[in-house]
């Protein structure tokens, strides 16, 4: 592969990720048992027509009210989890593929979080199987706690230092790929974007900006694909073109598709709707909008051709409600999209399954996991596997004991309804599933 070994974090991953939790040991799986609600199957012609919204009264939720415990991982699945501490300065560990025993990253000895607060992927496997790209955010100074008496620090002063690093997973070798970075996406012919600061080192008060850079595998020649610096966050690619989240000044953010060297173009504008998952082959994508995001506006889905806005399908989740407790469904998070099957993880801690067959969106069911001591609401990064029938989830939870919480993995089989669970060992953890979204991987 041609390797060559040549803000505001902190209080925000805090915020984010609540402490998770050792459940009860529970060693069946019980479906809900399957309480129908009212829902909506929308059907549209290819030329993007109004949809229409049909009774999907025959949709059932479905509740999982426990859960089996596994001693390992499951096999497809692959997690960085970083202990949450007071000053978050301890780097994380890598469980999964190739993982025979946990794997510390980053560079020994040197104070800093193998976690990005800004959204990005938390680790991407390279396709050869063996690298694994990650974060690493070097620690200067600890934020200061602005208690009467602390030592002041002035604005400007450098607290840290993101960067990109690789793991070999056969030898163990940790390098670094590039420093000032952070956000990142792979593609399958190796192209390799990023957003590298304008300066490397985040100054205390000061906004980080950066410009979006993309390369040939991990040492080719680099080129700046946005010579205005703003505050970016590199999402995925879709087949040719990168997709790129711009943070505005004012509020919100704008999705936006680089092709090259300043050649934007803006795909989402900030408040009006929000990506879900982007098709396999990377021609589509799956956008939401309405509910939370656009005060009482139907929350409602929209499949759509990216590169030409065109409508493929539309659904309206209109009194779609939480099979647990009766609510209605009002915002959504991030999905993933294998085959003609995405999966959604609703904020109020639901998964919605969704099928695009046909050039339609149909609801499939909505799966809520809701046994003792889990935090339903922390359920979020859902994967679909490449047969588009086990999701995997993270989660958080408690114990018998309040003061002990840890994270755990779920994973949940559409066919057989088997639902396991692997708890993350040690100490409370901020998890997170390691995952390419670009499409075509």
């Amino acid at each position: 592969m041609g390797i060559k070994v040549s803000r505001r974090i902190v209080l925000s991953v805090v915020a984010v990720v609540a402490a998770a939790g050792v459940m009860l040991a529970g060693s069946y799986v019980l479906l809900g048992s399957g309480e129908d609600y009212a829902a909506g199957d929308a059907r549209t012609s290819a030329d993007g027509a109004t949809a229409t919204v049909g009774d999907a009264s025959s949709v059932s939720g479905t509740v999982v009210s426990s859960v089996k415990n596994t001693a390992d991982l499951d096999p497809q699945a692959m997690v960085i989890t970083v202990p949450l501490g007071v000053k978050l300065e301890v780097p994380g560990m890598f469980y999964g593929i190739r993982a025979k025993a946990p794997v510390q990253l980053g560079p020994k000895g040197v104070k800093g979080t193998t976690s990005d607060s800004f959204g990005s992927q938390a680790g991407i496997l390279v396709p050869d199987g063996r690298h694994l790209l990650y974060h690493f955010t070097r620690q200067l100074m600890s934020f200061p706690s602005e208690a009467p008496g602390d030592p002041v620090v002035p604005d400007g002063t450098p607290m840290f230092t993101p960067s990109i690093r690789v793991l070999d997973l056969d030898t163990g070798e940790d390098a670094l790929v590039v420093s000032g970075a952070r956000s990142m996406a792979w593609r399958s012919d190796g192209m390799f974007a990023y957003a590298a600061g304008v300066e490397p080192d985040y100054r205390y008060n000061e906004r980080y900006l950066q410009r979006v850079v993309v390369q040939k595998g991990l040492d080719g020649p680099s080129e700046v694909w946005t010579t205005e610096a703003a505050h970016y966050a590199v999402v995925q690619w879709a087949g040719d073109s990168l997709l790129v989240w711009r943070e505005l000044p004012a509020a919100g953010r704008e999705l936006l598709a680089l092709d090259g060297r300043n050649k934007v173009r803006t795909i989402l504008n900030a408040g009006e709707e929000e990506l879900v998952a982007v098709s396999p082959d990377g021609s589509r994508m799956l956008i939401w909008t309405g509910g939370a995001l656009q005060g009482q506006d139907p929350l409602t889905l929209r499949e759509i051709e990216w590169t030409s806005g065109r409508q493929i399908a539309r659904l309206s989740l209109d009194g779609v409600l939480d099979p647990a407790s009766g609510e209605a469904v009002y915002s959504m998070a991030s999905g993933s999209w294998e085959g003609d099957r995405v999966v959604v993880s609703l904020t109020s801690g639901d998964l919605a399954v969704l099928s695009t067959k046909d050039d339609a969106l149909t609801l499939e069911s909505v799966i809520t996991f809701s046994y003792p001591k889990l935090r339903r609401a922390s359920i979020q990064q859902p994967l679909l596997d490449g047969e588009n029938k086990i999701i995997a989830v993270t989660s958080e939870g408690t114990a018998d004991t309040e003061e002990l919480e840890r994270t755990a993995v779920i994973t949940y089989d559409l066919v057989s309804g088997e639902c396991s669970r692997w708890i993350v060992p040690g100490t409370r953890a901020l998890t997170a599933l390691v995952a390419n979204p670009s499409r075509p991987r």
